[in-house]
């Protein structure tokens, strides 16, 4: 895992480039240089397990996502819940181009335009939950139909007002613009999916 200050630059970067791939939920592209909050030791908890299909529920905890497999089939439809109190979290999960094999934690720290390469134009699925809420999908249903490597993120700025952006949600699967502190994958809300 990349040092503190790796991922801030990471950060920063991948920010900039979720935001052209409507994953991430705020405009301030300095967000990802935020000193407040504290670095969480949870880190994400993903089972040495593959799901071969159906539904996968994947918790979202303070800075971590639980219960997320290693791999799933394709055509797994991916649920979250959040058991949060304060927090509004999301699973962005974006596809990684089919030829890029450095491992997630590497293509964190890669400069905007790089990344952006890396990454394809769209998110498969952005799925939301305010604290002990219920899921709102802001792209897809959780359905991830295409074979591939994926980045799981949650680009929720620490601190955002959970009500704010779910009132603020546009319905048209773009994210609204609120602002906030840096986003929640710089503190370990980050993961590798792969889709067989």
């Amino acid at each position: 895992m990349p040092t503190c200050a790796a991922w801030r630059v990471g950060a920063g970067t991948l920010f900039g480039a979720a935001l052209v791939l409507a994953a991430c939920g705020t405009d301030d592209g300095d967000a990802a240089t935020d000193d407040t909050g504290a670095a969480s030791d949870a880190g994400t908890s993903t089972t040495d397990a593959r799901s071969d299909g159906g539904v996968v529920e994947v918790g979202l905890v303070d800075f971590a996502f639980e219960g997320l497999p290693d791999s799933v089939t394709t055509g797994t439809r991916l649920t979250v819940t959040n058991s949060s109190e304060v927090e509004l979290h999301k699973l962005s999960a974006l596809p990684i181009s089919d030829d890029e094999d450095r491992p997630v934690e590497e293509l964190l720290d890669l400069p905007g335009a790089e990344l952006a390469a890396i990454l394809r134009v769209r998110p498969a699925t952005v799925l939301t939950a305010g604290p002990g809420g219920p899921q709102v999908a802001e792209v897809g249903d959780g359905t991830l139909s295409e074979a591939g490597r994926y980045v799981i993120i949650c680009a929720i700025p620490l601190g955002l007002d959970p009500d704010e952006y779910l009132d603020a949600l546009p319905g048209n699967g773009r994210p609204p613009m609120v602002g906030g502190g840096r986003p929640h994958f710089t503190l370990g809300m980050a993961a590798e999916l792969l889709v067989e």
